[in-house]
């Protein structure tokens, strides 16, 4: 990864970013060459007449040679600012922090031609100093305003560029070479980092957002892989800086507080109280940790005494078992402030299920406005509605019995299709009428029908009278007939 480049008299100057893999590499093919970060980083560290090019002053003027100038300025610039870089500079020797003197030892051990120290360092922190990339600690750490700063930036640059007053300039502020810089550019970078890397583990606000001091230097020592505190305060500092950060002493301890949030607002009380439960938290966990150890260290002891040293073995037994009823104690007490913070959690839950369900009711008056969907309005539209429909109706049956002249009564039809399923049943069962033109013939048919019928009741009578003859056999029967 081509981090910084510039061309100056036809060469490439850069500084390289390489990964560990291609380190490896570098060591495999120089066995013999005792390489750091920076010549692995960039081999051309092994070059002499590289180096020599390098290490050399500059120029009264960039106006002598602007190509060249820039191209050695550039690749200071870019190696400076490495030096904040666990991978290039080395986890031990990497600092957000530099100072000319000590860069001066790190750069005078590098590469070809090592032990001449460089002689331009002082020009290149100036020139840096002047492009804003890096600033005294003095002026990063106060809190003045602007204008304050401005002030105490002009007087440094007026002090520096007359050699009369430059004396006094290194009785106001310090020799020039043990001025202690920062370096913005890497320290912005880490910040923000830290700034993204709480937000994705920030899961309740009104707890993750308030940290202990010593937990937020552990974070970004782990993150950036930088070994000193001063560098994590550092990041601390430039998050106070980009106004993401606050913070406050915990009262009756040398402990602090942070608050961070992407939209800072004030430090309440609130947060100083869930500061001092974190804070009970942490030393009852720092106490859990030394009574355990101390357990182990008597339980170890009697084991060691149970046979040379009976009684003070028993001396050790009797002390771990009042460790461990304390140790018992001690984690009770832990479990109580874990749930308080997990009650205080599951508030900050109620409470945005509060802000949904008012959301919620607005939601649906605003739509309901929106829409148009209001009680009298529907009442009103549901009446309109049922006129319409009657009148419709109205108009229906006015169509239907406009091409009907005879007003026939459906419900009478009916009756009379009900009589006619009925009346063939009813007819069978009686006779016929008769018409009135037959009458003499009926009756005459009468006459001679009532006679017939007393000859058959007399022929009846007659062969009722006569004897009834044997039953015969079917054959003599046969015969007979």
């Amino acid at each position: 990864m081509l981090d910084r480049y510039c061309i100056g008299a036809g060469v490439l100057i850069s500084v390289i970013k390489i990964p560990q893999k291609q380190m490896d590499l570098f060591d495999k093919q120089h066995p013999a060459t005792s390489a750091s970060h920076w010549e692995r980083a960039d081999p051309r560290w092994l070059d002499h007449q590289f180096t020599s090019r390098m290490r050399a002053g500059f120029r009264p003027t960039r106006e002598d040679d602007p190509g060249e100038w820039d191209a050695r300025m550039a690749f200071w610039t870019a190696l400076i600012e490495a030096s904040a870089d666990p991978a290039v500079a080395g986890s031990r020797q990497a600092s957000l922090r530099v100072r000319e003197r000590t860069l001066a030892d790190q750069f005078t051990q590098q590469g070809s031609g090592s032990g001449s120290a460089p002689q331009c360092l002082g020009q290149v922190l100036e020139h840096m100093e002047k492009q804003g990339l890096i600033m005294t600690r003095k002026s990063f750490s106060e809190s003045s305003s602007i204008f304050a700063r401005v002030a105490q930036f002009a007087a440094a640059r007026i002090l520096t560029a007359s050699p009369v007053l430059s004396p006094l300039r290194d009785r106001w502020l310090g020799p020039k070479t043990q001025e202690e810089y920062v370096l913005l550019n890497p320290l912005k970078s880490l910040a923000e980092k830290m700034l993204l890397r709480h937000q994705e583990n920030a899961l309740h606000a009104i707890t993750d957002n308030v940290l202990l001091e010593s937990e937020f230097l552990k974070e970004c020592a782990q993150l950036s892989g930088l070994a000193s505190p001063d560098d994590a305060r550092l990041v601390l500092r430039q998050l106070e800086r980009m106004g993401n950060a606050s913070i406050r002493q915990l009262p009756g301890s040398n402990e602090k507080v942070i608050k961070i949030s992407t939209q800072i607002g004030s430090f309440e009380d609130t947060d100083v109280k869930i500061g001092s439960i974190k804070y009970a938290q942490s030393l009852l966990v720092k106490h859990i940790q030394d009574l355990q150890s101390r357990i182990d260290e008597f339980k170890s002891k009697a084991l060691a005494l149970a046979t040379t040293k009976r009684n003070e073995a028993l001396r050790c037994v009797k002390l771990k078992r009042e460790l461990e009823v304390k140790l018992e104690q001690q984690h009770s007490a832990l479990h109580n402030i874990e749930k308080i913070l997990l009650e205080i959690q599951n508030l900050e839950v109620q409470r945005e299920i509060m802000r949904s369900y008012v959301a919620s009711v607005d939601v649906i008056r605003d739509v309901r406005k929106a829409f148009g969907l209001d009680v009298d309005k529907i009442d009103a539209t549901m009446m309109d509605l049922q006129d319409v429909l009657d009148e419709q109706a109205e108009i229906d049956s006015a169509l239907q019995s406009g091409g009907n002249h005879d007003n026939i009564d459906m419900d009478e039809l009916e009756r009379e299709l009900a009589a006619l399923s009925v009346e063939p049943a009813t007819t069978a069962a009686q006779d016929p009428p008769v018409p009135a033109a037959s009458t003499a013939l009926n009756s005459q048919a009468s006459a001679a029908n009532v006679a017939s019928e007393v000859d058959a009741a007399a022929a009846k009578v007659t062969a009722d009278a006569q004897p009834v003859k044997p039953a015969q056999p079917p054959r003599q029967a046969q015969l007979a007939s």
